[in-house]
């Protein structure tokens, strides 16, 4: 299994797309450090809480997180990813309340939280969003 030291990732300041397949399954993996320039983040295959991993990536406006060990809440916070056009987090072991802060991504086109551990209602402040085509 490979390791990732998150100061690789430092020096590209300039860095839109960051896609990881498959490449640290399992694996407990910290990336504070991910540039604040990302726009993009696909499957990094790790096992964390999800709140910590997107510290300070407020940029981002594609987030596809599936079937990593994400687990824990959706932060709060969400809603402040205000150039999310994707959020999808679909199996993972996320659980909890869904954040009543997702009907604040008006830009938002595609949501899937599908095979998670979610508990209650669905907020009605996603049915109020209008997702583009």
């Amino acid at each position: 299994m490979a390791n990732l030291n998150p100061i690789l990732l430092t020096p590209f300041n300039y860095l839109r797309k960051l896609t990881f397949h498959k490449c640290f399954n399992n694996t407990q993996q910290h990336l504070i450090s991910l540039p604040l320039s990302l726009h993009q983040l696909d499957n990094p295959s790790v096992v964390s809480p999800l709140q910590p991993f997107l510290h300070n990536l407020n940029s981002l406006k594609r987030l596809v997180l599936v079937g990593n060990g994400f687990h824990g809440e959706l932060p709060p916070n969400i809603g402040d990813f205000k150039n999310l056009e994707e959020l999808t987090l679909a199996r993972n072991n996320l659980s909890g309340k869904i954040p009543v802060s997702l009907g604040a991504l008006k830009k938002l086109k595609v949501l899937d939280l599908s095979q998670n551990k979610f508990k209650g209602c669905i907020p009605k402040q996603l049915g109020l969003l209008k997702f583009a085509n």
